[in-house]
């Protein structure tokens, strides 16, 4: 609501005078003439009825602000703050009135001398009370200096290359181009949204298959992406289909739009006869009986015909290879998509998937915050619960349809690769900072990324046995694939491994190049090294199996071991039992205490003598 206060109201005003006066404040016109297809200011006279001054639009506003009245409960009242938004001019009266701050704004920097910050304003739009600032990061710091306190400013940006506007999320992907796709703020509730006709309604079934052709064409115009496009269609088509239509009328209205509306769907490169693909909205389980009923036609065909009918059989056969690809290009953008919006923090596992795998795994546990496989915990994020939910659909779809079980082989370990590469880009090589705009990849994020891909190698034999179990015998060497898989997973744990035994040999590294051996004990540098080395240790043990932990920390615990050994030489300390050997004990002695106190860890570094082997 815009709250109007008599301040605010004379600045509605003054607008309006401003509008009838010149720059330099003499009178400029004396009429505005509202007529039914124009509207004209005059200066002198107009023999128009329908003419206005300044003052009887003022007064008008006034009037209008002033005589607000609402019923309640049987009761009349005034309404003495703001105006209801269901009142036609409200929108108008909302533009004009934060106009005038900003125009204020801009002309007090101008004023001041200040152009080039007024210029850093030339791509902020707004468009009633929703704000659009591009490239400018001081649009934040000056909001107070242009709105009005009343006025609450409520921040959309998702992340540093993402933000949403009106019913439109931009985004920068990582070649600096600006994409557009729908942003509505209904996916995101948690229950289902009754919107768009009911074919057994009372409206007529031509208008309510040309709310699809709409729809379709809002979708096109707002989405720069075939795929943020198609994954709206999809939907749409879904909730059409469950409302009582009828595909072939919605494959005919999409034709319709592509032939009307193609130049809108043009920069995809798409042909028409993928883009329909996504009306064909059978399960593997719905596909199969489709199967056996063709099957069986064919099958009762040929004994009454008396000859092999080859025709449906390899119809049957393409079809099923479409179906697979379609099955598969769904599941392989959708984990796209959610990999590139993962943000790598630790996820709370929701029932239905602590119950896939308690299925999987024959066992039985309440869901939580981590997900239990075979007494192991694992710490996850969402997008890998998503993949194991697809691993089990692939095994589904190749029991439902053993003959394709060589084609969705090969496509799962696609979709394998796609998520093992995909976690390597954005974790290992960093480029979750841009695409998420988190601010570092902490040694969390390391840890849970490992624990994901450790999740998928739990599961990968079993799901390799299901698929063996299924191919015919000549096709057994595509496992091969699925186990150079297995191999890359591991690969890539030992390499978040290696980068998390990295990261604190750097940090322990760059201290005792620092080291002096001198009072007070224990020294800076070995105080910032443990309190590092806790640090870690409180990111991995809540993440990684402690034998894990142990298994990184021993290896920083040797590093050290090399670092210490090289810098006591360097500072001519030997063991002589003199005060520099004394003083060293003693910060050593204060590191072996920092590892009795993390759990796991207590034994880890009790003998520090051999550092001095050799001295």
């Amino acid at each position: 609501m815009v709250k109007l206060e008599p301040v605010q109201t004379e600045r509605l005003a003054k607008i309006i005078s401003n509008a009838f006066t010149s720059k330099n404040g003499n009178r400029k016109y004396k009429f505005i003439v509202v007529n039914y297809d124009k509207t004209y200011f005059v200066k002198e006279k107009s023999d128009s009825e329908n003419k206005y001054t300044e003052t009887d639009i003022i007064q008008m506003l006034n009037f209008l602000i002033d005589n607000i009245f609402v019923v309640f409960g049987g009761k009349v009242f005034q309404q003495i703050v703001g105006i209801p938004m269901g009142t036609n001019c409200v929108p108008l009266l909302a533009d004009i009135f934060l106009y005038s701050y900003e125009a204020e704004f801009i002309q007090s920097l101008v004023s001041e001398g200040k152009r080039y910050l007024a210029s850093d304003f030339k791509f902020t739009y707004r468009y009633i009370d929703d704000v659009l600032s591009i490239n400018n990061p001081k649009f934040a710091d000056y909001l107070s200096s242009i709105y009005p306190s009343e006025l609450e400013v409520k921040e959309t940006t998702e992340t540093n290359n993402s933000a949403s506007y009106l019913d439109i999320m931009l985004s920068y992907d990582t070649d600096g181009h600006m994409n557009t796709s729908l942003y509505d703020k209904r996916d995101d509730f948690n229950f289902s949204i009754t919107n768009f006709p009911f074919l057994n309604s009372n409206i007529p079934s031509s208008p309510a298959y040309g709310v699809f052709i709409s729809q379709l064409i809002r979708y096109a115009r707002a989405s720069t992406k075939y795929t943020d496009f198609v994954l709206r269609a999809r939907r749409l088509s879904d909730k059409l289909l469950s409302q009582g239509y009828v595909c072939d009328r919605l494959t005919s209205s999409l034709r319709k739009f592509y032939g009307r509306y193609g130049e809108l769907v043009i920069h995809y490169d798409v042909p028409l006869s993928r883009m329909d693909g996504f009306l064909e909205r059978l399960s593997s389980s719905e596909f199969v009986s489709l199967s056996r009923e063709v099957e069986n036609f064919v099958n009762d065909c040929e004994s009454l015909c008396g000859r092999r009918s080859t025709s449906l059989r390899c119809s049957l056969q393409s079809q099923a290879t479409k179906f697979v690809s379609r099955f598969h290009d769904e599941r392989r953008t959708k984990l796209s998509l959610i990999l590139d919006n993962e943000r790598w923090k630790q996820a709370d596992v929701p029932t239905e998937f602590q119950d896939l795998v308690d299925h999987v795994s024959k066992t039985d546990r309440k869901p939580g915050d981590t997900i239990k496989v075979d007494k192991e915990n694992f710490a996850v994020v969402g997008t890998v619960l998503m993949l194991l939910k697809m691993m089990v659909e692939y095994c589904q779809c190749v029991d439902d349809i053993p003959s394709a079980a060589p084609d969705l082989l090969t496509r799962l370990v696609d979709l394998l690769k796609i998520f093992n590469s995909r976690t390597c880009q954005l974790v290992l090589g960093a480029g979750a900072l841009q695409l998420v705009g988190l601010k570092t990849i902490s040694t969390r994020n390391l840890a849970l990324a490992s624990r994901c891909l450790q999740l998928v190698v739990h599961y990968m034999p079993k799901v390799r046995t299901h698929f063996e179990d299924r191919l015919i015998a000549k096709n057994k060497t595509m496992l091969k694939h699925f186990d150079q898989v297995q191999k890359d997973y591991s690969d890539h744990i030992n390499e978040i491994s290696n980068k998390l035994v990295t990261v604190m040999e750097g940090v322990v590294s760059s201290q005792l190049v620092k080291w002096e051996v001198k009072a007070p004990m224990p020294s800076a540098c070995f105080r910032a090294i443990c309190k590092q080395l806790a640090k870690m240790h409180e990111a991995l043990v809540d993440i990684l199996p402690l034998d894990q932990v142990k298994d990184i920390f021993s290896r920083i615990n040797q590093s050290f071991k090399v670092f210490i050994r090289e810098q006591c030489i360097k500072l001519d300390v030997s063991r002589n039992g003199g005060p520099q050997h004394g003083l060293v004990m003693s910060d050593l002695a204060f590191y072996s205490g920092t590892f009795k106190t993390l759990r796991g860890l207590e034994n880890l570094s009790c003998d520090m003598k051999e550092i001095f082997d050799g001295s």
